[in-house]
Parts: C-alpha cells; sequence; structure tokens
C-alpha cells in the first residue's frame, strides 16, 4: 500500500525547507519522490530537507533523496538535511551518504552554513 508522505514547503530567503513529518520507508518513499521531482522543476538554488520529525529512512528513502540531489546537481542545486534524529544520523552515516548529503543540527544551521555557498 502507498502511503502519502506529509511535506511542509517554505520559503526562506537562503533556500527552500521541507519539513518532512513521518517515516521515510517503502510505502511512503514512491510519493516522497514525486513530491521531491515535482520540487526538482523549481530549480531551487538551495532545499534543506528537516527530518526532525522523522524517526526513520529506509535505504529505498535515502536513494529517493540521492536522486533529488542528483536532479539538482546539474543546475547548481544543493541539498542538505537537518535536524536528523541519531538513528537517521546514523544510518546515513552508516551507508556513507553524509559525504553526498551534508547533516546539520538544525534548519538553520543548515540555511546559514549552505546558503553562504548556494546563492546564484
Amino acid at each position: 500500500m502507498v502511503r502519502a508522505i506529509d511535506i511542509q514547503t517554505t520559503q526562506t530567503p537562503l533556500g527552500l525547507v521541507l519539513k518532512i513529518n513521518g517515516d521515510i520507508d517503502g510505502d511512503s518513499a514512491d510519493d516522497l519522490d514525486r513530491q521531491l521531482r515535482i520540487v526538482a522543476e523549481l530549480k531551487p538554488a538551495l532545499v534543506v530537507i528537516d527530518l526532525s520529525e522523522c524517526a526513520f529512512v529506509a535505504s529505498v528513502g535515502m536513494g529517493v533523496l540521492i536522486r533529488f540531489q542528483q536532479m539538482l546537481a546539474p543546475g547548481g542545486g544543493k541539498v542538505v538535511l537537518a535536524g536528523a534524529r541519531p538513528l537517521v544520523r546514523d544510518a546515513f552515516h552508516s551507508a556513507g551518504l553524509e559525504k553526498v548529503l551534508a547533516i546539520h543540527p538544525t534548519t538553520e544551521d543548515a540555511l546559514k552554513e549552505s546558503g553562504k555557498t548556494s546563492v546564484r
């Protein structure tokens, strides 16, 4: 059963913030992918994905986030993660993905640090 995922979108002067409410698992990854493809069409310079309300990210969800980064990169866009809980942060670290998607403690930190280098 495909489950919809709730994403709150906030545009800030430094970048677009996508707050994911709920887990990214096999049931919700397709919906997340669909929503991120729509965002990618906007060609944002910086997208911060706030994972503070996400307790679990399955490998399929990690793949969706990596593909999203790959969609934005040719146009100079950047995707960073923020607010990941320890379990989620450790999963990204174990998979070696923090080299591809930077993980910041908070959304504010992500916007400040990443926004400095993402202005086009």
